[in-house]
């Protein structure tokens, strides 16, 4: 386990899938907001601060900070 935590904060009204709001947590509580959407296609895309997702991708792997941020979406 790589330790990010996902939290959900709010739904995001889409019409391309179930979009949230999420607070990506790291293992020392630092927070990062992220909107997620969850497309029918079963793509993911993962918006928010363009440095700070670079970091979390770098840090977590993307796999993780996309599979984090899904989960609670889908929820």
């Amino acid at each position: 386990m790589n330790g990010l935590r996902a939290q959900f904060l709010e739904s995001v009204p889409s019409d391309d899938g179930p979009q949230a709001d999420v607070l990506l947590i790291e293992p020392n509580g630092d927070p990062y907001r992220v909107r997620c959407l969850c497309r029918h296609n079963g793509r993911t895309d993962i918006g928010g601060d363009h440095e700070e997702l670079l970091y979390l991708n770098g840090r977590y792997g993307d796999q993780a900070v996309c599979g984090a941020a899904r989960a609670v979406t889908l929820g």
